[in-house]
């Protein structure tokens, strides 16, 4: 390719060179025809002049023998004949001047030209010299044998110098109009080449042009394609490891709230404690991960709802509250009274932006406060910009390293890294999701004396609902309040126990099928109101499985909820498509469950 380029250019370069050299020759080529034709002009134009002035040299010497046959004495009349005729002999030979001038030229370019001009020559000279003799005679001694003489002279050559005037006028209009043709002739040949070049041009530089960028256009779409290939082809790993992990790690963490609520042992419950704290860690880092990966690849779906802002400030700083008290770290909150109570927006979201950022402020402080402020500017009647700041008094961060902040799998400095910890996405995913919301996020910070990390969000006001809605704790009675038959489809023995253990948590007793042909099974037995069903599943996956339950029973079929370990918005968008109700997210909590319980039942259960 690279070579093809060069021979390209190669070749334009020289059809510009053509081009520019014949446009050169044929302005050179027009202009020295213009040259000769105005030559021409001035040639005809003196021609005129010298007839002009031999005619008026013959009425002068007319008029004086005139005058001398009616025996006019020298009188001022006589005189001044003689004069008129004296200064149009000069005139008439510095007229000639200039035609020899012009003849000299174009002796150079025409013979016959030449040729002409020394017949001129030959009738100018004896009739100047025959005036000029006149002239020299002093007036008193004027004879009329003088007169006769000069009469003679101008009689014998005039007649000859007019008719040789006449041919010089003739032979340059000839010139002339022979010049204009060619000037015609030079413009059409020019033309032809030129249309000839542009078509050589087209044919060596444009035709391979036009392929070269086909070609190229025609390799970017296959490197766009591979790319978006391999984007999908991470997308689709990910969400494969994401299932693949939560699915041991929902075990995990299902068998440890279980055993906690079981072991009354406090060295033990504090073990499960920090198993419990591991997993979440570890579940942490897969949601980052993920969340990256759909920012990454513009998949990032936020949600709209109205939400309580202040409240949402203090529900992450009440989560970690008991962190910073650890360290000794007080969280004080700054909030300008005349901020909009409600908003229009994604409150699980911006929770997760700022229990970022709070979350750093306190790893990265050793004691002191952390002051969370927010305020408001409005930018027209619905909207409003609002501005988060996060400032600590812990580390800070050198002017060199900033620019390291905000960067994926980046830390400031691998010390930082080893003692503090981290995956170095947590920035990059909060600067993806306030970007999402319309925002920017930028940091103030000087080493050893602290941070700031602002952000901003644009948001439309809410209205404060007449009864805000709390999230109540869940009721252990749930199944006498919502008597359910439940079955659930999951192949993972680890994951049946699990959801056995939360639903009996609540009252609940329920049946298991190993895979979807079980769970077909199961239903064709007996009905049941509510199926919880696994979407991998062997034999006959959770998707077939929901599809020919709503086929066979499409008139009075149980509810199916998804148990999901993939958590992007295309894989909760096909539940849906295959016929399932609604979906929860491994690892499976408590309220999750009762939460889709009594959204889907607590109107039956009134009726």
């Amino acid at each position: 390719m690279e070579n093809f380029h060069k021979k390209l250019t190669i070749r334009y370069v020289l059809a510009l060179t053509l081009i520019a050299v014949l446009s050169l020759a044929g302005q050179l080529i027009i202009q020295f025809q213009i040259n000769q034709k105005t030559n021409d002009a001035k040639t005809i134009n003196i021609a005129g002049k010298q007839r002009m002035y031999s005619q008026k040299i013959a009425k002068s010497t007319y008029a004086l023998a005139l005058s001398l046959d009616q025996e006019y004495e020298a009188s001022d009349k006589l005189l001044s004949y003689r004069e008129h005729l004296s200064k149009i002999h000069v005139e008439w030979k510095n007229s000639h001047e200039h035609l020899k001038a012009l003849a000299t030229f174009q002796e150079k370019h025409n013979p016959m030209n030449a040729e002409l001009f020394k017949q001129v020559e030959h009738e100018f000279s004896p009739m100047y010299s025959g005036i000029k003799e006149f002239l020299e005679i002093e007036w008193e001694n004027v004879s009329k044998k003088d007169i006769n003489k000069l009469i003679n002279v101008v009689i014998l050559h005039e007649i000859q110098y007019l008719t040789l005037m006449d041919m010089v006028v003739d032979q340059f209009e000839g010139n002339a109009i022979a010049r204009i043709e060619r000037l015609k002739a030079v413009e059409l040949y020019l033309f032809i080449f030129m249309i000839f070049v542009l078509i050589l041009e087209a044919f060596l530089v444009f035709r391979p042009a036009v392929k070269m960028i086909k070609d190229t256009y025609a390799e970017a779409i296959n490197q766009k394609e591979l790319a978006e290939g391999a984007l999908k082809a991470k997308s689709m790993f990910l969400a494969n490891m994401s299932h693949e992990i939560r699915t041991p790690m929902n075990g995990i963490l299902g068998m440890t709230n279980l055993l906690m609520d079981k072991l009354e042992e406090p060295e033990n419950t504090e073990k499960l404690k920090v198993l419990k704290n591991c997993g979440d860690n570890l579940l942490t880092l897969i949601n980052d991960i993920l969340d990256f990966s759909k920012i990454e690849s513009k998949k990032l779906h936020l949600e709209s709802v109205d939400f309580d802002l202040k409240a949402c400030i203090s529900d992450v700083v009440d989560i970690l509250k008991p962190a910073a008290s650890d360290k000794k770290i007080k969280i004080i909150q700054s909030i300008d009274h005349s901020l909009p109570s409600w908003i229009c927006g994604d409150p699980t979201r911006l929770k997760q932006i700022l229990a970022n950022l709070i979350s750093n402020a306190i790893k990265f402080t050793d004691s002191g406060k952390i002051i969370i402020s927010v305020t408001s500017n409005k930018l027209n009647d619905s909207s409003h910009e609002f501005k988060f700041s996060v400032k600590d008094n812990g580390i800070g961060i050198p002017d060199h390293l900033k620019n390291r902040l905000f960067q994926v799998f980046s830390q400031v400095d691998a010390s930082t890294t080893r003692k503090y910890g981290g995956s170095g996405l947590g920035l990059s995913i909060c600067k993806g999701l306030v970007e999402a919301m319309n925002g920017h996020i930028w940091v103030e910070s000087e080493a050893n004396k602290g941070s700031t990390f602002n952000f901003t969000i644009v948001a439309d006001i809410a209205e404060e609902p007449k009864e805000a809605n709390s999230t109540p704790e869940v009721n252990q009675y749930l199944a006498e309040k919502i008597p359910l038959k439940i079955l659930i489809a999951e192949d993972n023995r680890v994951n049946q126990m699990v959801a056995i253990g939360l639903l009996e948590r609540v009252g609940y007793r329920v049946d298991v099928a190993a895979n979807g042909l079980e769970a077909l099974e199961a239903v064709s037995r007996q009905k049941y109101d509510l199926i919880f069903m696994d979407c991998h599943m062997p034999e006959m996956d959770g998707y077939e499985a929901t599809k020919e339950i709503c086929k066979k029973y499409s008139q009075n079929r149980p509810v199916i909820i998804a148990l999901t370990a993939n958590v992007l918005q295309e894989d909760k968008d096909k539940c849906l498509a295959s016929g399932m109700d609604s979906f929860v997210s491994k690892p499976i909590k408590l309220n999750d469950l009762a939460e889709v319980i009594e959204k889907h039942f607590t109107n039956k259960s009134a009726a």
